[in-house]
């Protein structure tokens, strides 16, 4: 049973925005509007700006704010993730995107936990040729659910680490905490 759900369009997903402060930075996630799948994921900058740019913001007062459980259960597993307890995850997602992205989302979070691979293969595993690379990196710079989606196993031709909204630095750490013995080269 696949965990990856499309939602029909971005209107299926609620306003309401749900804090974690993991020991990756702070993480922002938002559901569905039935509250049974998380649609957003993502590391907000510390100087919020994809913050105010990409949720909108409720006063607790205006909103209940009593978490449903797949968030909870989201939660639950990121810590177990980051504590090298599981190596997927089992929350399920809902995404919202053109059908390009969600194909190349799809192979992305195929890829096994502790390995890596270039935006070249993801495109010619598609069956694309040329200066898809680029497509399919502009795909994964709108991942909107990081870390369940591992777009931080997908390096340039020669192991290069390129691309992460979130900043190279949490880049390497990500697939370091994979696989401890990773050695990258930063762009």
């Amino acid at each position: 049973m696949s965990l990856i759900y499309r939602l029909s369009s971005k209107k299926d997903i609620s306003d309401t925005v749900y804090e974690y402060n993991s020991v990756m930075g702070l993480i922002l996630m938002k559901t569905d509007k039935g509250k049974s799948s998380i649609a957003s994921l993502k590391f907000a900058s510390s100087d919020y700006k994809d913050y105010k740019k990409d949720y909108v913001i409720k006063d607790s007062n205006e909103v209940d704010i009593k978490e449903p459980e797949v968030v909870l259960s989201m939660k639950r597993e990121i810590d177990e993730y980051l504590l090298r307890k599981i190596k997927s995850f089992s929350t399920k997602i809902s995404l919202s995107v053109p059908d390009f992205t969600y194909n190349v989302l799809s192979i992305v979070y195929n890829i096994p936990y502790g390995e890596i691979t270039t935006y070249s293969a993801i495109a010619h595993s598609m069956g694309r040729r040329g200066n898809t690379s680029r497509a399919v990196g502009n795909a994964l710079s709108r991942n909107p659910i990081a870390l369940i989606i591992p777009c931080h196993r997908v390096v340039a031709k020669y192991g290069e680490l390129r691309g992460f909204a979130y900043g190279l630095w949490r880049k390497e750490e990500l697939l370091e905490l994979e696989n401890p013995s990773f050695q990258s080269t930063l762009l």
